[in-house]
């Protein structure tokens, strides 16, 4: 795994040791990857996505501005009931 400290790994180590290929690449900007028949390869992470959840809207008081009260049983029995197709 000394390559690793070199920013150059081969193929069969990026393969075995993918996670630590990984953190290095982040640590260091970029690693180069060495293919057998002398081809090379470069690896850069990429920027951070945002992790931020997305604000939904809030249905229960939109649903309180339209109609104060819920929705009486018997009307949704019947709305699904056309929906069903009966």
């Amino acid at each position: 795994m000394s390559d690793i400290t070199m920013s150059t790994v081969t193929v069969r180590e990026l393969h075995r040791n993918t996670a630590s290929v990984l953190e290095t690449c982040e640590k260091e900007g970029e690693i180069i990857i060495r293919h057998r028949d002398g081809r090379q390869f470069r690896l850069a992470p990429v920027e951070a996505v945002s992790e931020k959840k997305p604000e939904w809207p809030d249905f229960r008081a939109r649903r309180l501005r339209i109609r104060s009260e819920p929705i009486p049983p018997d009307i949704c029995a019947k709305v699904d009931a056309a929906i069903r197709g009966e």
